[in-house]
C-alpha cells in the first residue's frame, strides 16, 4: 500500500526472479530479444531489467501496429536508431568525452 505521500503514484510490483515482465509470453520474449537487434541497441543505457520491460513493451506496439496495418515484421537492425539519429549519437558521444575532462572540437572530413 502506498504512503499518504505519493500522491497517486503506484507502488512498483517486484519483477519475477527471471526478470521477466509479469508471466506472459511477452515478457518472456523481451527477456530472449535483449541480445541482439534494434530494440535491445535501443534500450541499453537502462539496466537488465528495464531494457526486458522496455523491449517487452515495444514489442506488444510493434505487434499492435502490425495487426492493425496487415504489414508483415521487418528487423531494422541494430545500427537503425544510430542511422537514424546521428546527430544524437555524435552530441552524446561528445558530451561523454567533455565529462572526462576533454575538450571536443569537430572537423569535417
Amino acid at each position: 500500500m502506498p504512503a499518504s505521500g505519493w500522491r497517486g503514484q503506484r507502488a512498483r510490483e517486484p519483477l519475477a526472479e527471471d526478470g521477466a515482465s509479469g508471466s506472459g509470453a511477452v515478457g518472456l520474449a523481451g527477456q530472449g530479444q535483449c541480445s541482439g537487434g534494434a530494440l535491445p541497441a535501443r534500450h541499453a543505457h537502462r539496466g537488465h531489467k528495464k531494457a526486458v520491460i522496455a523491449v517487452a513493451h515495444a514489442i506488444l506496439i510493434s505487434a499492435y501496429y502490425m495487426l492493425a496495418r496487415q504489414v508483415p515484421y521487418q528487423e531494422l537492425g541494430p545500427e537503425y536508431f544510430d542511422r537514424h539519429h546521428a546527430d544524437r549519437v555524435r552530441r552524446r558521444a561528445i558530451q561523454a568525452l567533455e565529462r572526462q575532462g576533454y575538450r571536443v572540437i569537430l572537423e569535417a572530413a
